[in-house]
């Protein structure tokens, strides 16, 4: 740095963190003092693409039984080293040679003007991670016509069931109010309306792990799912949570959605509907509460069972293994009498943020 009379009044200076670098490169040269006794290859290379020391597991790739010293590496090596020794930082590149998959680390010593090349040999994880991605294509495309044949089944299904439900209706009214036979065609509209419950859930679970994971608004996800019930008429609703942003997916509404379902079904006196935030030495909290009857205590648990209490049992066991993908834990933390209270557990590695 010069001032206006071009005098030198200071230096500006650059810093650059290289620790993962000089990690590789210890890696590297300690690996190369013992070339006889390491089955990897190791060569140190010049400038130019001169081989300058290669152990005996390099000389047969390079196919220099009896040297291989002072020979130069392929046109693409030189390339390489060339790159590195200008950027001044490792490269890591995969080689296939014959049936053999190798990885080579190049880790530039730049002062020097060499590099040191290590190589591993992959082809046992290669062939795996073929097999796996073999496994895992196969896995989507059977999940693919499950979700296929789920929606249309769903689809066929729930038109009949309009059918039925259509024809009780019609059938109850051409019956006295009185009549027994009404009693068993409420009971068959029952049975409808549950199988339609149970649709949803399946709706649901088919997208439960499906959609990757983002930073999601909580209280405007609660927003949309309080305006998607109309029979919140009188209830006070609390929303505390807003501009708090979670790892989810777009089901938490859902989640959401069905706590109120299930302080509506019953709370029994629900007059108010709460959530809000709090942070904890585990995570931040995010909890959900009403003040209807609670959960007695030897029932705390059992709620979260598949086909526990009343209805089709399959909300809360839902909401359960929503907050198991997300990586949370939720518990029944309410008073009986006082009200219910589910506490979600957002762990410190999925942490909140505010907008």
């Amino acid at each position: 740095i010069k001032d206006e009379n071009e005098n030198p009044t200071g230096m500006w200076g650059y810093i650059r963190d290289i620790t993962e670098r000089k990690k590789t490169e210890e890696e590297v040269r300690s690996l190369a003092k013992f070339p006889g006794e390491n089955p990897n290859p190791v060569l140190r290379v010049a400038k130019d693409g001169t081989v300058l020391f290669a152990n005996a597991a390099a000389k047969r790739i390079l196919k220099k039984e009896k040297s291989g010293v002072g020979k130069l590496v392929p046109v693409k090596g030189r390339q390489w080293v060339s790159d590195v020794l200008k950027s001044g930082l490792s490269k890591e590149v995969e080689i296939e040679h014959e049936d053999k998959t190798f990885s080579f680390v190049f880790a530039p010593v730049v002062e020097s003007g060499y590099v040191n090349v290590y190589g591993r040999d992959i082809t046992g994880r290669k062939k795996v991670e073929k097999v796996l991605n073999g496994v895992f294509d196969d896995l989507l495309l059977v999940n693919e016509k499950l979700g296929v044949v789920g929606k249309l089944t769903r689809h066929d299904v729930r038109n009949k069931l309009s059918a039925v439900t259509g024809n009780i209706y019609l059938a109850k009214q051409a019956l006295l109010p009185d009549s027994e036979s009404v009693k068993y065609l409420n009971e068959m509209e029952s049975a409808v309306n549950q199988i339609e419950k149970i649709f949803d859930f399946a709706r649901i679970y088919e997208q439960l792990g499906v959609e990757e994971l983002s930073y999601i608004d909580v209280g405007e996800s609660f927003e949309r799912a309080t305006s998607l019930r109309p029979d919140l008429s009188g209830i006070e609703i609390v929303n505390d949570c807003s501009g708090v942003k979670v790892l989810a997916d777009s089901l938490l509404g859902t989640l959401l959605y069905n706590l109120m379902d299930n302080s509506l079904k019953h709370g029994e006196k629900v007059t108010k509907i709460r959530i809000y935030c709090r942070d904890g030495k585990d995570g931040i909290k995010l909890v959900y509460e009403d003040d209807g009857i609670g959960v007695p205590e030897a029932e705390k648990e059992l709620i979260f069972k598949e086909g526990y209490g009343k209805g089709t049992g399959v909300g809360l066991h839902m909401m359960k293994i929503m907050c198991n993908i997300y990586g949370w834990s939720i518990q029944e933390t309410g008073k009986q009498g006082k009200g219910a209270q589910f506490t979600m557990i957002i762990p410190k590695k999925n942490e909140s943020k505010k907008k």
